[in-house]
């Protein structure tokens, strides 16, 4: 994948890179074909960033029933979705025991890999070039951090707890009455638990409201911890490793075109830009 800048024109780094780059990793995931990716985000989209909230249900009508489809194609042709993990496993280890894994599961798996592995590929990326951009050094400091073309684990580490797209956990509802400090919570109440506020934590991470991309250790709560860590973490650093490390192989010398000036969604669930412009410097 190629994006160029040329006749110093920006390019919109989030549409032109980042989206494409992520959607064709998780459709290989998936197993969708790639007539349907241009379906695929459109929902997707619609999805997190809600235009009005029919438009986000008709969202989630449409893309429960392309799960739900897909999966079932994928069962029928097992042996040509081999190569995808949801066909290749997940699918096949329903049939063998449909006790372990019901439709339910299935269409609730792939939507997990969808949010975890799309979405916030997009939008680790496009905030970490902010990120990097507003520090004293610019995108040179994150750019200099690449060894023999890719970053080490701490730099990917480092911008996963800084800026981190999801700002909260999977929601929790409270099975007694509880107090934590001066808060009372009722029986069944919603509780969200912000993991933004914990990647900040001062008593965790000395200076923890600057970007330093050699921190270690580095315990953020980005995937998650202990029973209910994110089984797809290697993976996801490996994502983001191979797209920042590309896009800045194939475009040297580019900075963001309107530093400081970004427009974020309006969406609590993900946290990211509508678009990042960048030109050659």
């Amino acid at each position: 994948m190629r994006i160029q800048l040329a006749g110093g024109a920006p390019v919109d780094v989030i549409a032109e890179y980042a989206s494409p780059f992520a959607l064709r990793v998780i459709a290989m995931i998936l197993g969708i074909p790639p007539a349907d990716l241009s379906d695929f985000r459109g929902w997707t989209d619609e999805l997190l960033a809600p235009s009005s909230q029919s438009a986000s249900a008709d969202a989630v009508r449409e893309l429960h029933r392309y799960i739900c489809t897909l999966v079932e194609r994928l069962r029928k042709e097992k042996e040509g979705s081999a190569d995808s993990f949801l066909g290749g496993g997940l699918v096949r280890d329903a049939d063998n025991d449909p006790e372990r894994l019901s439709m339910e599961e299935l269409t609730s798996a792939a939507f997990l890999l969808l949010f975890a592995g799309y979405e916030n590929t997009i939008r680790v990326i496009g905030n970490g070039l902010i990120a990097a951009a507003d520090e004293t050094g610019g995108l040179e400091m994150l750019r200099d951090a690449l060894v023999e073309g890719e970053f080490p684990r701490a730099v990917i580490d480092e911008l996963l707890r800084y800026d981190p797209p999801p700002q909260l956990a999977i929601r929790r509802f409270t099975r007694e009455d509880v107090t934590i400090g001066s808060m009372g919570i009722a029986r069944g109440e919603t509780v969200m638990l912000s993991w933004a506020s914990a990647n900040r934590d001062p008593l965790v991470h000395s200076g923890a409201d600057q970007l330093r991309l050699d921190r270690c250790p580095n315990p953020h709560l980005t995937f998650g911890h202990g029973e209910h860590a994110c089984p797809g973490a290697a993976l996801a650093r490996m994502e983001l490793n191979i797209g920042l490390a590309t896009l800045f192989r194939e475009i040297p010398g580019f900075r963001l075109a309107a530093p400081m000036s970004h427009v974020w969604r309006s969406s609590f669930r993900n946290r990211g830009v509508i678009e990042l412009p960048v030109v050659m410097g």
